[in-house]
């Protein structure tokens, strides 16, 4: 199977076998990830890189019996960023600031390009990339892969300039007749 986040070494593959002295699937293979320099009992190689496997198998009984040496290839998604717009606060107490995310990469981007995104450091996530009506504290803004919820990024807080609107309260001054 491919990488599940870009960077990480989580790759899988499994190899069927039949055939041979030990025949049938009766589990007396030998498998092999690089091209029959060494060998293991266990037909599931684990946590592996991107990166060239050379495969091969052979029977455990009979060691000179083996297959030709079949190349596979284990990818990983490209990385998965984030970046944002804001439209801060009007003032301090008006909820009318904006954020607005874009994503790119992990695995969502090579099949469906659908991400989740999140301005409370992932308490929730919402499929839109746009999060309207915010005050003007800080936020912790992330996105994450809905194709493999686990690979997330975040890009820290992003802070609403805390704009301190004052109103001015004047009075209107009397008139005083000083004609007299």
């Amino acid at each position: 199977t491919y990488i599940t986040c870009n960077g990480l070494s989580d790759g899988i593959i499994e190899i069927t076998a039949s055939g041979g002295v030990g025949g049938n699937g009766s589990g007396t293979y030998s498998y092999s990830k690089d091209g029959g320099i060494s060998w293991q009992n266990s037909n599931v190689f684990e946590s592996l890189a991107t990166g060239d496997y050379q495969l091969a198998i052979r029977d455990a009984v009979a060691v000179s019996c083996f297959t030709d040496i079949v190349e596979t290839v284990i990818t990983e998604p490209t990385l998965l960023e984030l970046t944002f717009t804001k439209i801060d606060a009007n003032c301090s107490t008006n909820n009318d600031g904006e954020i607005h995310l874009v994503a790119s990469g992990g695995i969502g981007a090579a099949s469906s390009g659908i991400f989740e995104y999140t301005v409370d450091g992932g308490a929730s996530w919402q499929e839109s990339a746009d999060f309207l009506n915010l005050d003007s504290k800080g936020y912790s803004i992330a996105v994450r892969d809905k194709a493999n919820p686990s690979c997330s990024t975040a890009t820290g807080i992003s802070n609403f300039t805390n704009v301190i609107c004052s109103f001015l309260d004047f009075e209107i001054p009397t008139c005083i007749d000083f004609r007299q």
